[in-house]
């Protein structure tokens, strides 16, 4: 971006401005974020959770606390360097030979005296869904588009993150790594999580999305997989006044009880032997079939099944409920963000510890918070669509800026966040293409044995291969 001549008057003012460092705290290291997550909360959470320190440390505890959602946004540094990355300006006009950065171990026991309380309740308490009134892209009739989904990450291979949370298996071995279950709720407009929910690789999906029921509210339209789809899941999302719109389980059969003009048909769900409460109401559904005629299309001349709970068809028409399930599409993205682009991909947890995961679950999700409400805000200053704007970028020159926002004082941060939201709507991302995906499998667990710590230092051989070798 090249300063024009209209903003000669705002490039003086900042040329001509010189910071003061002096009063700036280590405490205080990530105040780009500190718009976002306010300290005086994490304070009362500290506070809560007795995760102060009854004596002065190198590592107090909102450092502490800042350090593991810095963790999140610099996966390619290691934690002492994101430590380094977070107080270094601080030390910028003081005695060099007084700068001290703590040990490897200091960091972690700091980071385990503090926790992983004071993360989840800061994330149950800030990360709600951001928009606020009716708009196109993260409302449809009146009702606000929420996706569910799961997925599983992997841990450190350490013998306690293996007891707690368990290894996958297949026909030929145990995978590589320990791995967990999660499961998101997320705002399909803004991509932000507002809840979520870990646990070990043997719990079953459904059983995560069951403790994310507690944060649909009335007016809300859940969009979820055929996994979910459920008698049980279907009527408890309707006694909280929302709606839902998900493909038909292909295990379920639906009898046509009226048919409608549009071509679907209204049927009764019933509860089943296996369901919670086995005397619940039946719940009324409209079932939409429909076909993917593209030739182009890996679903060509396939039949898709959803059902809905909006079931008027001149209110809520088939085909604009077909068109908006591939709304359920932006948790895809939304997982994606935090695997590939914020944590790296194939890379698992840092920590060694089932509450280091644990502390660093919520950390990761606070951070991409933090990222996700840059966008909306950028999103809301030049009218934009959120979509439209790079989580990718937004993240890096995030980053950039954290050490700009430690040198100026509060009063001049409006004037940066307004240079920042200028730097992330340079990179727009055109219109969605037109796209289908096979549901096909990247990776899968490997035949071979999985490597175990005496593999690390295997014994050296006694003479050179040509030597070893024997014909008889």
């Amino acid at each position: 971006m090249i300063f024009s001549k209209k903003h000669a008057l705002e490039r003086t003012t900042i040329m001509d401005y010189t910071p003061s460092l002096e009063t700036d705290s280590p405490e205080s290291c990530l105040k780009i974020a500190e718009a976002v997550i306010s300290p005086d909360l994490i304070q009362d959470l500290l506070t809560r959770h007795h995760c102060h320190e009854q004596r002065q440390r190198d590592l107090p505890a909102m450092l502490v606390f800042w350090l593991c959602i810095a963790m999140s946004w610099f996966t390619n540094r290691s934690i002492p360097s994101v430590l380094c990355r977070l107080i270094q300006v601080s030390s910028l006009f003081g005695d060099p030979n007084a700068i001290h950065l703590p040990s490897p171990s200091a960091i972690s026991q700091a980071r385990y005296r503090l926790g992983a309380k004071p993360f989840e309740q800061a994330f149950k308490t800030l990360c709600q869904p951001l928009v606020t009134t009716d708009n196109a892209y993260a409302f449809r009739f009146g009702l606000r588009l929420v996706c569910l989904d799961g997925t599983t990450e992997t841990v450190a291979d350490t013998p306690a993150n293996d007891a707690y949370f368990g290894r996958s298996y297949n026909q030929y071995r145990a995978d590589a790594y320990p791995s967990c279950r999660i499961a998101y709720l997320c705002e399909a407009g803004t991509h932000a999580i507002f809840d979520a929910a870990i646990a070990p690789r043997n719990c079953a999906e459904t059983t995560l999305a069951w403790r994310l029921l507690r944060s649909i509210r009335p007016n809300m339209l859940v969009m979820f997989d055929a996994g979910l789809t459920s008698f049980d899941f279907i009527s408890r999302i309707s006694c909280v006044e929302s709606h839902v719109l998900a493909p038909a389980n292909t295990s379920s059969k639906h009898k046509p009880c009226q048919f409608l003009d549009d071509g679907t048909y209204l049927s009764w769900m019933y509860p089943t032997n296996k369901s919670r409460c086995t005397s619940a109401s039946p719940v009324l559904v409209r079932v939409i079939d429909y076909w993917i005629q593209d030739p182009a299309s890996p679903h060509h001349r396939t039949c898709k099944r959803l059902i809905t709970t909006l079931l008027d068809p001149l209110v809520y028409p088939a085909i604009d409920l077909i068109e908006l399930y591939h709304e359920r599409w932006e948790i895809e993205l939304t997982i994606d963000e935090i695997d590939t682009h914020q944590r790296y991909p194939n890379r698992p947890f840092r920590s060694k510890k089932p509450l280091g995961v644990l502390q660093e679950f919520y950390a990761m999700l606070l951070a991409h918070y933090v990222v996700r409400v840059l966008i909306f805000q950028t999103a809301q200053v030049y009218h934009l669509d959120p979509d439209r704007l790079s989580f990718t970028f937004t993240l890096q020159v995030m980053t950039d800026w954290i050490g700009y926002f430690q040198l100026f004082p509060i009063d001049y941060h409006p004037h940066l966040f307004a240079c920042l939201f200028a730097w992330i709507r340079q990179y727009r991302y055109p219109e969605r293409r037109l796209r289908f995906n096979p549901r096909v499998v990247k990776r899968r667990l490997s035949k071979f044995l999985r490597k175990q710590p005496h593999h690390l230092n295997p014994p050296k051989p006694t003479c050179s291969f040509r030597l070893s070798i024997s014909l008889s």
